[in-house]
């Protein structure tokens, strides 16, 4: 979504800091906001190579769509749509579409993960006139929706079903971790493999 390891490290290769009046802080050879950045990209690295592991509060939506094969060009060609309003979502973290093709028909899966409930939303109402295309050349099957309580409640408010199929939450244990991982932004660079399973309780069986 190697480093220094030790606060000794950190603060031989940060640059000097002087106090100024008051609250006031001053970095050493002037206010500049580039070297600020670097300070501050420093300790970050810093801190993610002590604690690789953060709590993960992300909310992630995968709808699926059916699709027969004489529709699957037509599909294919408007998801340019889609990628270039998931980059203008601050809060986008990661998006992909993924194709299950079978005999007879396939699937469209849209793989997306964003850092909050209402970047989800931003997202949703950004790619309405694209989505609606979408439906018109598929049928969507299902529409999964995952995170933390807190977030799943401020989306239901706002989305609790997308065409005609009702939206499926799947609430997140509060001890779930997510390692932030580098992504260029560019078409291609997200290279993660994601694995869901699946399991079937019996009434009364989970604690």
């Amino acid at each position: 979504m190697g480093g220094c390891s030790s606060k000794q490290t950190n603060e031989a290769s940060a640059p000097p800091v002087a106090q100024g009046n008051g609250n006031q802080t001053l970095l050493a050879g002037g206010a500049s906001d580039d070297r600020k950045a670097a300070v501050d990209a420093m300790v970050a690295a810093v801190q993610q190579a002590q604690e690789p592991h953060h709590i993960d509060t992300t909310v992630t939506m995968c709808p699926v769509f059916r699709i027969e094969p004489e529709n699957l060009q037509l599909w294919k060609a408007q998801c340019d749509s889609f990628y270039e309003a998931a980059k203008k979502e601050d809060g986008m973290l990661s998006y992909g579409f993924a194709y299950s093709e079978a005999e007879g028909s396939g699937e469209v899966h849209i793989r997306q993960c964003y850092r909050d409930a209402a970047s989800l939303t931003a997202h949703l109402r950004a790619i309405d006139v694209p989505l609606q295309a979408a439906l018109k050349l598929s049928q969507l099957e299902r529409v999964e929706v995952t995170g933390p309580a807190s977030e799943l409640a401020k989306f239901r408010q706002e989305l609790a079903k997308l065409g005609d199929v009702t939206v499926q939450f799947l609430e997140t244990e509060p001890t779930a971790i997510r390692r932030p991982a580098a992504c260029s932004g560019e078409h291609g660079s997200d290279t993660a493999v994601s694995v869901s399973h699946r399991y079937k309780l019996e009434t009364g069986s989970a604690d």
